[in-house]
């Protein structure tokens, strides 16, 4: 009887994966990158599991995998990098953009000694990794909104949204020029 908007859980998400797009596009990288926005994530992970099934789909040439899911709500201005505790040359990535980052990026949340705040197998990336494709997670911690139907653009922290993208504009540019340091 209620109505669950997702503007952070994962509109946001959706929404920077458009706007990254257009920006590579007028930005081309070395390497080529593909957009796909997934669905049925918390159903078994179904979109990302045929995504990764599909013939017309070359799984063995994806060097990284980078899953956008909660970027836009952050009162700490604090944006998490998971994936580098399992490839830790992603963590030098991570560490060199942190270093002038417009928003707080931090690595985390990818240890299994993290329990429930592992959150290795809680998106999208998790199929990537079972193939043992490297991932970077980006996302904000749980907040009130999470999974509520408070989660609303009205509760959203624009300026650290558009941070956010500037920062992930940041890390994707960086990972593309040492992708071959990353994955041989």
């Amino acid at each position: 009887g209620e109505i669950y908007n997702g503007a952070d859980d994962n509109a946001s998400g959706t929404a920077m994966l458009t706007a990254l797009a257009g920006y590579f596009l007028g930005a081309p990288l070395q390497h080529d990158i593909l957009f796909v926005a997934l669905d049925a994530e918390e159903v078994g992970f179904q979109g990302t599991r045929a995504f990764v099934r599909d013939p017309a789909i070359p799984v063995d040439r994806i060097a990284l995998n980078i899953n956008l899911d909660m970027v836009s709500r952050s009162e700490a201005g604090e944006l998490y990098a998971a994936g580098t505790y399992h490839t830790p040359l992603l963590a030098t990535v991570v560490d060199e953009v942190a270093a002038t980052a417009p928003v707080k990026l931090l690595k985390g949340h990818d240890r299994p000694e993290d329990g429930p705040n592992d959150w290795t197998s809680q998106s999208d990336h998790a199929v990537f990794h079972e193939l043992g494709i490297p991932f970077l997670y980006f996302g904000v911690e749980d907040h009130p909104g999470y999974h509520r139907p408070t989660d609303d653009f009205s509760a959203i922290t624009p300026d650290f949204y558009v941070r956010a993208g500037d920062t992930l504009v940041q890390v994707i540019k960086a990972a593309d020029s040492r992708l071959d340091e990353i994955v041989p």
